[in-house]
């Protein structure tokens, strides 16, 4: 078994993810090898639903960035995930 579980795709790779063929074909790369390893792909630095829907297309599974969030403290995190699941909700 390979000793690494998570694959993060740092945010440089993100930002210029539509700015052409091989900033695209290096991530799907990367993206195919962790799933082929059994490991989870994390984007980092997703600022728009375009990215989300390339990212997504390749098998990234999870993201973080401004597009879902801000950052913020601990503490707010409980009542960002109860808002958040009410806004899903309603869009459902």
């Amino acid at each position: 078994e390979f000793p690494v579980e998570v694959l993060k795709i740092d945010r440089s790779f993100v930002a210029n993810i539509d700015r052409g063929r091989r900033f695209v074909a290096l991530v799907h790369a990367a993206a195919q090898l962790a799933s082929n390893l059994g490991m989870e792909v994390v984007a980092e630095g997703i600022e728009d639903a375009d990215q989300v829907a390339v990212l997504q297309s390749m098998g990234c599974e999870f993201g973080q960035g401004y597009f879902f969030s801000k950052p913020m403290k601990a503490a707010e995190v409980p009542g960002f995930l109860t808002s958040w699941e009410e806004t899903r909700k309603k869009a459902a």
